[in-house]
């Protein structure tokens, strides 16, 4: 059996090379088939185990992806330059080892990276066969083909060992011995594509013709040194017009000129030329000077003449143009004097005139720019800037007045809205008010709010008193139990107006008793009393409210019949806590009021542990005809007759928590909307963190836009591992509750389908990108590292979701998915502790979170979106893989967020409060 290398970049292909891999150990056996990242011990130098093992390697396999010479480190270089890079490491070994064949592997359809992109040590692997292994559904029958190659099946000629031979004759220049292994190549019919034989004899060919032409080369230079010399010599006897003919002429046939002869040649000759052209324009300008030309333009004639040829001036030309200027500046400066006193004077005329001054500003300026600002010898700069402040305070009044005048306008029309203006214009101008506007504006208010609440009280009394009557109308029809509540609650709103004593009324017992209740059997009613705490009086608050509310669902069973004539109790909405705990003791009805459906919840602070309980039974106070007309708060009271096994001491207090109860159930019944579970709503209202165990806890589960969430609350945990770089250091990560999808996105949820068709299996094939826009148009987000890992782990940090051992059949993997994946929720055995499903398996699954080292933190940049080239995190594994390790809930994985594979899905997560 041949001892099997696979080298490959994680970032790359490790998806590829975990299957190519499983598939050769298969064949070969683990003890011939290394793979870096299951093989190397810890603490290892593995560039000194990597030698060690290519040493006895007889094949390496370089495993070449899409990705493969792009991949870059942290500062954004390819690591392919990097001479400590892994991977370089390893192929430079193997191409120097001459025991180990190197064999690139191309991955997905790609092709071999050009030479000029690779190092220098590396260029060799360019011209090596490489087979291809496509992706599905190619991928297994590509793997075949490379397996009997490996094994050496239908072998026939020993092509590698012919190519082996040819390139040291090669590289040695034996062109001869080259030509005729090609020809043997050649004929063998086995030359693999990337050794292109007609390539190598056409190489080989020009190689041997530039031999040739090299030297005919080297006689030509021995003749063209033979000439140069006689050139040379003629130099020094020839004018140079006729030595530089001669030496185009030799140009043409030669290029041989070691000392810069030719140079030198051409300078001296053009030194000539530009003397005899200085010469001519020097003259000419003479000429100009003579017949008195206009001396400035002669002054930039000559200045660009000695750009050209220096400070060359044999007859002082310099000083007689200079001379002519200055007599024409002196007549110049003599006019431009007489036109700026002219100018002065003519503004000076303009300012006596009153003109504007904002023209007179301009005009200064533009005469300050022209005649410099030195030049004002009669002060007329200040004469205008005083002009120009009297001016800007005739403006300030007339402003300052025209917005008090707006002011008084609206002291008429609206005193409120003067009120601001006043306040704006106080602020603009301080203690200006002539007419005393503030005294006005405040008195004008005062009056419009007298005014205002004298409206407002008469609006409230008529409103009390409509209410009144209304009270009133159900005493006077002898309705003692509704006008008793509409009482009650008419004086939340109003307390102590009762004008016509409808609470004393109310107060007085009704004539007559019902006849199967004794008086000792009957419980007297009050409207309020206070809650009393502590030892045996909260214990009876309890069983007396339980018992209420069994009772009560009872009396409705049998008696009771709904508005519309049905026989069925009424319904009793149901309630919702508060999220901050109380002092009440609450019940909380689900939307069928049945016995089991109750939860009764007793604050801490009421907690007891008194014993023995009392004994209740009851009996409904209440007529066939009222249960018909009973509202849906269940306003009536039922009277309650009860055998205590307690002291007489406490039945006094037990009446007083009777009364309690009943307002207690008069609130719960008040509230609508809830549709979780009792448990469930106890979970979420009360605001709970998440439990000490995960075992403790009841899955919530609630849809959102269409897609099934679970309930993750608050709560700390152990995140990462010491199985792995990656997830070390081990620390404790704590998060706010949040949402995450029941399942990964199916296909039917995403709107079409991957690389295998169903609408419940997951959505596959998809980028990070793809996966995040989907979320977010659900109104959703990926989950964090932290959160996927949270919700598969919990509080005890379980390492798998259904705890601490690796169960398969829990799990959708290469060993029971038949190649691809199945529908989500077909293992339910791998439901994590908050309900969410295959969390380990099926697909890989794409998180909102940059791949970085630990420890995690949700401010480090990791979770930044502007980021679109870093890699992403994976979690969960899937189909494909096969060993365990790939499984846990720690496991970490990442690649390129342009990248997608057959293995790749994802899931959404929400906020809590969204």
């Amino acid at each position: 059996m041949p001892r099997i290398f696979i080298s490959y970049r994680r970032a790359d292909s490790a998806m590829a090379a975990g299957r190519i891999h499983d598939r050769l150990v298969a064949v070969f056996g683990p003890e011939n088939i290394f793979k870096d990242v299951d093989d190397i011990p810890p603490g290892e130098d593995f560039r000194i185990f990597i030698a060690k093992e290519i040493a006895r390697t007889d094949i390496m396999l370089v495993l070449i992806g899409a990705q493969w010479l792009n991949v870059r480190d942290n500062l954004g270089s390819r690591r392919l330059t990097n001479p400590a890079d892994y991977v370089r490491i390893e192929i430079e070994t193997g191409l120097k080892n001459e025991h180990c064949r190197v064999v690139p592997v191309l991955l997905g359809g790609t092709s071999m990276p050009p030479a000029p992109d690779l190092p220098d040590s590396m260029q060799d692997m360019v011209f090596l066969n490489a087979p291809s292994v496509r992706d599905d559904p190619d991928f297994n029958r590509d793997v075949d083909r490379l397996i009997r190659w490996l094994r050496g099946e239908n072998v026939e000629f020993d092509i590698q060992a012919a190519i082996d031979e040819f390139y040291p004759l090669y590289r040695a220049r034996r062109w001869g011995s080259a030509l005729e292994l090609l020809n043997k190549i050649r004929q063998s019919g086995r030359a693999p594509n990337v050794f292109n034989v007609e390539v190598y004899e056409q190489t080989i060919r020009q190689e041997m013709a530039r031999e040739e032409a090299e030297r005919q080369q080297q006689e030509k230079q021995d003749k063209a040194r033979i000439e140069y010399r006689a050139i040379r010599i003629m130099a020094q006897h020839e004018e140079i017009e006729q030595v530089w003919e001669c030496w185009q002429i030799y140009c043409k046939t030669y290029d041989y000129d070691p000392d810069g002869f030719g140079k030198k040649l051409a300078q001296k000759l053009e030194e000539k030329r530009i003397a005899e052209r200085r010469d001519r324009e020097y003259n000419a300008l003479l000429e100009q000077v003579t017949q008195n030309a206009d001396p400035e333009t002669l002054q930039r004639v000559l200045s660009q003449f000695r750009q050209q040829f220096g400070d060359y001036d044999p007859e002082q030309l310099a000083a007689v143009i200079a001379e002519q200027i200055a007599v024409r500046q002196s007549t110049e400066r003599q006019r431009q004097e007489q036109e700026r006193e002219q100018e002065y004077g003519f503004l000076f005329v303009r300012l006596a005139q009153r003109d504007d001054l904002a023209k007179l500003q301009i005009l200064w300026k533009a005469f300050q720019e022209r005649y410099g600002v030195e030049y004002d010898p009669d002060g007329f700069a200040n004469r205008l800037a005083e002009a120009e402040r009297i001016r800007a305070q005739q403006l300030f009044l007339d402003q300052r007045q025209t917005a008090y005048d707006r002011v008084w306008q609206a002291v008429k029309s609206d005193p409120r809205n003067a009120r601001q203006l006043m306040a704006d214009f106080a602020q603009t101008y301080a203690d200006f008010d002539p007419d005393r506007l503030s005294e006005i504006i405040t008195a004008k208010i005062l009056e419009l709010q007298e005014a205002e609440h004298q409206r407002e009280q008469e609006a409230f009394e008529r409103f009390r008193a409509d209410e009144y009557v209304k009270v009133r109308a159900l005493a006077e029809r002898d309705q003692r139990k509704k006008a008793d509540k509409a009482l009650l609650s008419f004086q939340k709103k109003y307390p102590d107006y009762d004008p016509d004593g409808i609470g004393e009324w109310l107060a007085q017992p009704p004539p007559q008793e019902p006849e199967s209740a004794t008086p000792d059997q009957v419980i007297p009613r009050e409207r309020k009393a206070p809650l009393r705490r502590g030892g045996l009086v909260i214990s009876a608050v309890v069983v007396v409210f339980g018992v209420v509310a069994l009772g009560l669902v009872f009396a409705l069973d049998l008696l009771g019949g709904n508005q519309d004539g049905s026989k069925s109790p009424p319904r009793v909405s149901p309630t919702r806590l508060a999220a901050t705990p109380t002092n009440d003791i609450i019940i909380i009805p689900t939307s069928t009021l049945t016995a089991t459906e109750f939860i009764v919840v007793i604050p801490p602070t009421l907690e007891s542990d008194v014993s023995p309980m009392p004994t209740l039974t009851w009996t409904p106070t209440m007529s066939a005809a009222d249960i018909e007309n009973l509202e849906a708060d269940v306003s009536p009271m039922p009277t309650l007759t009860w055998t205590p096994t307690m002291s007489a001491a406490d039945i006094e207090n037990t009446v007083q928590a009777l009364v309690a109860t009943r307002n207690a159930i008069e609130t719960s019944t008040a509230v609508r909307g809830l549709t979780l579970t009792a448990a469930a709503e106890l979970a979420q209202l009360t605001g709970t963190l998440a439990p000490a165990r995960n075992t403790d806890w009841t899955p919530i589960i609630q849809t959102m836009d269409g897609l099934p969430y679970v309930y993750v609350p608050a709560g700390c945990f152990m995140m990462g591992s010491e199985n792995g770089d990656d997830e070390r250091p081990v620390h404790e990560v704590c998060l706010d509750a949040f949402w995450i999808g029941q399942t990964e996105i199916t296909n039917v949820q995403y709107g079409s389908e991957g690389n295998f068709s169903g609408a419940n299996r997951p959505r596959e094939n998809v980028t990070w990108f793809e996966a995040r826009d989907f979320c977010e148009s659900q109104g959703a987000r990926l989950p964090t590292e932290a959160e996927w890992e949270y919700a598969a782990r919990g509080p005890e940090s379980w390492m798998y979701p259904w705890r601490s051992e690796f169960v398969a059949d829990n799990v959708v993997y290469s060993g029971n998915s038949g190649g691809q994946t199945a529908e989500v929720g077909s293992k339910p055995g791998g439901t994590s502790w908050v309900g969410a499903l295959d969390m380990s398996g099926n697909v890989w699954e794409w998180l909102s979170s940059i791949y970085r080292w630990y420890p995690y933190s949700l401010t480090d940049g990791r979770e930044g979106i502007e980021d679109i080239d870093s890699g992403r995190a994976l979690r969960g594994g899937s189909f494909v893989n096969s060993a365990t390790d790939d499984f846990r809930s720690a496991n970490r994985n990442a690649i390129l967020p342009t990248d997608g594979g057959n293995g790749i899905g994802f899931r959404c997560a929400h906020d809590a409060e969204g």
